[in-house]
C-alpha cells in the first residue's frame, strides 16, 4: 500500500470539491461569463456532497473493518445527509432523502435516483477504489460492488459506468508500484471496460 497516493487521491477530491463548491449547480459557460477562469481557491462554508460521502464511505471501511458493506455504507449516507446537504446534486439528495425516510419502504436497494445520471457516483466512490487496491479483488466482483454502491445515488447508465471506470482505474493505479504505465493501453482497457458495462446494464 502506499500511503502517499491514498493521501493524494482523498486530498484531490476535496481541494476539487473546494474549487468547485462556490460554483456548484451552474454551467462551465455561465462560471466563465461571471468569473472567468478559476484557479484559486473561493470561499465555502461547507464542502459539497463530493467530500461529505467520500468521508462517509471511509468511515463506512473503518466501521466495517475493512469489509464492503452496502448497509453500513447507506447508514454512514443517512447520517452525512442528516448533517448537511446543502450543495449536494439533486439525485444524490433525493436518494439519501429516501434512505432516510421513515416509513421502512426504501433502503440501499430500491434508493437510487431513477434517470440520475450526474457525476454523483465519480465523486464520491475513491475510497472504493482505493479499497479494491489494497483487497485486489477480481475485477468482475469489484465491479459488481461498485455497481451496488452507484445504484444506491444513480441509476443511469452513464453515472453507474462513469462511477465503476473510475474506482477500477483507482485500484490498478493506486496497486501500482512502479510509474510506468502505458498510457493508450490503460486507456483502451478503460473504454473495453465501458463498452461492456454500457452492454449489460439497462
Amino acid at each position: 500500500m502506499n500511503l502517499d497516493k491514498f493521501l493524494g487521491c482523498i486530498f484531490g477530491v476535496t481541494i476539487g470539491d473546494r474549487l468547485g463548491a462556490p460554483f456548484e449547480g451552474m454551467n462551465s459557460c455561465d462560471i466563465r461569463a461571471r468569473f472567468g477562469e478559476i484557479r484559486d481557491l473561493r470561499s465555502t462554508n461547507v464542502p459539497t456532497d463530493d467530500t461529505q460521502l467520500t468521508l462517509a464511505t471511509m468511515d463506512a471501511f473503518i466501521e466495517s473493518g475493512g469489509i464492503f458493506s452496502m448497509p453500513i455504507i447507506a447508514e454512514k449516507h443517512k447520517q452525512a445527509y442528516r448533517n448537511e446537504w446543502h450543495g449536494w446534486g439533486r439525485s444524490t439528495r433525493r436518494s439519501c432523502k429516501r434512505l432516510c425516510d421513515k416509513s421502512g419502504q426504501w433502503d440501499w436497494t430500491n434508493s437510487g435516483e431513477p434517470g440520475g445520471a450526474g457525476n454523483g457516483v465519480i465523486m464520491k466512490i475513491a475510497p472504493l477504489g482505493l479499497w479494491g487496491s489494497v483487497t485486489k479483488e477480481d475485477v468482475s466482483e469489484f465491479t459488481k460492488m461498485c455497481i451496488e454502491y452507484a445504484r444506491m445515488t444513480h441509476l443511469a447508465t452513464p453515472a453507474i459506468v462513469a462511477g465503476v471506470v473510475h474506482a477500477v482505474a483507482i485500484a490498478i493505479l493506486a496497486a501500482r508500484e512502479d510509474r510506468n504505465i502505458h498510457v493508450n493501453t490503460f486507456l483502451f482497457f478503460l473504454k473495453d471496460l465501458a463498452e461492456i458495462l454500457e452492454s449489460k446494464l439497462p
